[in-house]
């Protein structure tokens, strides 16, 4: 829809075929564009889009997956935030692949649990994917990264105990 670049992803992901590197893209939800990415990458095996699914569903996939993308278009509703789909990844201890900017891209870089690539730029993405592919001890490390990062920022006992000590104090 209007919040993913989902284009980029489907570039990436033909780049990679043609390069017979084995990546497979799984782009679950529906929207207003859901046919038309559907069509885009008809011809490509890399590319699943099996619509809206269900937590249990969404858990089995990220139980199997090596990163989590977030193809966000920048703009400013997400440049001084971390949106949930993230989070979401976080918590299953998957790497964060992003096009944001702003604060976001400097969490990951700074903790260390994913990468960001150039929005609409499918080469960006791409070589971060050959790269991580190629580098099973890195990827492993982000993953530690990301779940370490979670399990201190995001678990609910620690959200809730600092919104706790925030009503308190005020």
């Amino acid at each position: 829809g209007a919040q993913f670049d989902i284009d980029t992803l489907i570039e990436a992901a033909r780049m990679l075929e043609l390069q017979k590197i084995a990546v497979k893209f799984i782009i679950c939800g529906s929207g207003d564009k859901f046919n038309e990415y559907r069509e885009s990458a008809m011809n490509l095996s890399s590319v699943l889009f099996p619509g809206w699914i269900g937590a249990a569903d969404i858990s089995g996939l990220m139980r199997i997956a090596d990163v989590g993308l977030a193809p966000y278009f920048n703009n400013a509703g997400f440049d001084k935030s971390i949106p949930n789909k993230t989070i979401e990844y976080l918590s299953a201890g998957l790497p964060v692949i992003s096009s944001l900017k702003g604060y976001f891209k400097g969490l990951l870089e700074k903790t260390g649990c994913g990468e960001s690539y150039d929005q609409n730029d499918p080469l960006s993405l791409s070589r971060i994917l050959i790269e991580l592919s190629k580098d099973k001890p890195r990827l492993k490390s982000m993953s530690l990264n990301a779940q370490s990062f979670f399990d201190k920022q995001f678990k609910a006992e620690i959200v809730y105990g600092s919104m706790i000590d925030y009503l308190e104090e005020i």
